[in-house]
């Protein structure tokens, strides 16, 4: 079952009811970071919870490209910013569990230095109200996931 999402854009992250910001200096140049994030079949080797991830709409990718996720849920996704080397953003349309409302998520890079670059993850959302009477775990879930996808990614760029 699919349970609607509410379309965003990228300002939603400005001001969002829940915001998660996770921050990590990595090993490669922002360039080859965005390419790790550009490639669907990378994302099951670096972000633990992620079973598979796959491109619904045709290249070439961009703003607009459609992708599914799967893990625990299904999500299906929907990019408003793809900026290579710089930024690439989505946000859900729908999700196979009735957690939230909204869904959206950044990820900035920027270089710092040669071959290393910062990358700033922004997750914002607005619950459901189901997800709003299970907040904490919601919360709590969503936090580890991140954050072990952080340190994943940091893992999968040293090799």
């Amino acid at each position: 079952m699919k349970f609607q999402c509410q379309p965003v854009d990228v300002s939603f992250l400005d001001d969002p009811p829940v915001l998660i910001v996770n921050e990590i200096e990595l090993e490669a140049s922002a360039a080859a970071v965005f390419d790790v994030f550009a490639d669907a079949d990378s994302w099951p080797k670096w972000f633990p919870s992620i079973d598979s991830a796959e491109y619904t709409s045709e290249p070439p990718y961009g703003i607009g490209t459609t992708r599914t996720i799967r893990s625990a849920l299904t999500a299906h996704e929907t990019f408003m910013v793809w900026e290579p080397g710089k930024a690439f953003g989505f946000y859900f349309n729908a999700l196979s569990g009735p957690w939230f409302r909204s869904f959206a998520e950044i990820y900035q890079l920027e270089d710092i230095g040669e071959n290393r670059c910062r990358f700033t993850w922004r997750t914002g959302y607005k619950t459901s109200f189901l997800g709003w009477l299970f907040r904490s775990i919601v919360f709590r879930k969503i936090n580890g996931a991140l954050a072990a996808a952080r340190d994943g990614l940091a893992q999968y760029l040293r090799k």
